[in-house]
């Protein structure tokens, strides 16, 4: 993800984020055990976040059309996260979906869907 994260911040690409990536980073950030970090250092990482990446607002139109989506493949639970990541990205016009858990994000695409790239694939293949 390096790769990305430094070409969004130098502006060599331009990333996009749901606003409910936010809420999604803290509870991650700071329940994983192994990895945990502490709030403050969850609050820093989404400021850095926020000032890098567009946001997405999360409506009820976005929120509505993931569960949608999830209902028409037969989806449960939290993959609705991850189908809101996919609406967002079509909404805003994505031109790839970069994620390190390819499998969460396959089974929501559809024909119009940016397509999944997973690092270490090279940033240049948006060029």
């Amino acid at each position: 993800m390096k790769p990305w994260d430094a070409a969004t911040r130098e502006g060599r690409v331009s990333g996009v984020v749901v606003a409910h990536v936010i809420a999604e980073l803290f509870a991650t950030a700071t329940a994983i055990p192994g990895v945990r970090i502490a709030p403050k250092s969850a609050a820093q990482a989404i400021e850095a976040l926020l000032q890098a990446f567009e946001v997405v607002p999360g409506s009820a139109n976005l929120y509505r059309a993931a569960a949608a989506r999830c209902a028409s493949v037969g989806a449960i639970s939290g993959a609705v996260y991850d189908t809101l990541h996919i609406i967002a990205a079509e909404s805003a016009g994505a031109r790839a979906i970069v994620t390190l858990d390819p499998a969460d994000f396959e089974r929501f695409r559809v024909a119009t869907s940016p397509p999944i790239v997973v690092p270490p694939a090279d940033v240049g293949l948006l060029d």
